[in-house]
């Protein structure tokens, strides 16, 4: 006699772990989180890897626009001209708008190393092309004289090494000392002492105290900050005339970098000939207004200004402006 008890039913057996077709399709299902922190820490993680992708691309195309042969014109990868005047003059001031440290921590902003490495490779294709022979970084002060340069005859430094260098916030580096290290290039003083030591105190006080609640708080700084840009110009012809005398009616030039937040009054300075800057709202008997004509334009003085990829989305507003 047959058993005809039905038999029990067979449990589908779990999928093994090692099962490649199941492993793939456990890959394939991926559910967005939904809390806050969780889609946070995704965003962030997608951002990161774009950065770690991007970001080395974007270094190593600048080294490859640095040894191209442009014909003597500043390539497009590298910055944009936003100003230039007396372009065909034989002495040439450069300026060219960066991103600095934070004073107060030495952190590196958001645009401040991919700013750094395009500011270093503007520097350098001007140096390899023989339109400068000095630095003069904002914040500088004293002078280091021309040194033996460390990459005479040699390719450019490469991008890994240069954001290596610029991005190690454990010691004070930035876009102008490697190109005074690499290239040998003297740095020389532009910056008023007495004005930055001024910007430093009103900072200072404002990270520290109540000070940056006073309503004229704003107007202070940007009023000693505007004062900090004249000096930066009207500096520069006693330091141009530091450089070697012309052979064949060419000398090399100057590169004068400045903050961003410089460019605005940089340019108005430029365009309007004069240096025209009110007392500050305090009322400081150290600081009266001050009205005078631009030194510089009256030295016959090519003058270009750059601004690096990195910040072209950040400029002032009344850069901005220009169109």
């Amino acid at each position: 006699m047959h058993d005809r008890t039905p038999p029990p039913p067979v449990a589908s057996p779990a999928a093994p772990a090692c099962d490649p077709c199941w492993s793939k399709r456990r890959r394939l299902t991926f559910s967005f989180p939904r809390s806050v922190p969780g889609r946070l820490l995704v965003l962030a993680l997608i951002w990161l890897a774009w950065l770690l992708a991007g970001t080395p691309l974007r270094a190593a195309s600048l080294a490859d626009a640095t040894a191209a042969d442009t014909g003597g014109e500043l390539p497009s990868e590298l910055g944009t001209i936003v100003y230039r005047v007396r372009g065909d003059a034989p002495l040439q001031l450069y300026i060219v708008a960066s991103s600095h440290r934070s004073a107060a921590s030495g952190a590196n902003g958001a645009d401040t190393l991919q700013a750094q490495v395009e500011t270093f490779r503007i520097g350098e294709w001007l140096i390899r092309n023989g339109q400068i022979g000095l630095l003069l970084p904002e914040s500088f002060f004293g002078q280091q004289a021309d040194v033996a340069p460390v990459a005479a005859g040699q390719a450019p430094l490469d991008s890994a090494t240069l954001m290596l260098r610029l991005g190690d916030t454990a010691t004070f580096v930035n876009a102008e000392l490697l190109l005074h290290e690499q290239y040998g290039i003297g740095l020389l003083q532009v910056e008023d002492r007495e004005l930055y030591r001024h910007t430093q105190q009103l900072l200072h006080a404002g990270l520290t105290s109540a000070a940056c609640l006073d309503p004229s708080f704003s107007a202070r700084l940007a009023n000693l900050q505007k004062r900090r840009s004249a000096a930066f110009l009207q500096g520069a012809p006693a330091a141009l005339a530091q450089l070697s005398p012309p052979v064949s009616g060419t000398a090399p030039g100057a590169l004068l970098t400045i903050g961003l937040a410089h460019l605005g009054d940089i340019l108005e300075f430029l365009e309007s000939g004069t240096v025209c800057i009110p007392a500050p709202p305090a009322g400081d008997a150290e600081l009266p207004a001050v009205q005078a004509s631009l030194t510089l334009l009256a030295n016959p003085v090519g003058i270009t200004v750059i601004v690096p990829p990195a910040l072209l989305d950040n400029l002032p507003g009344t850069v901005a402006d220009r169109g």
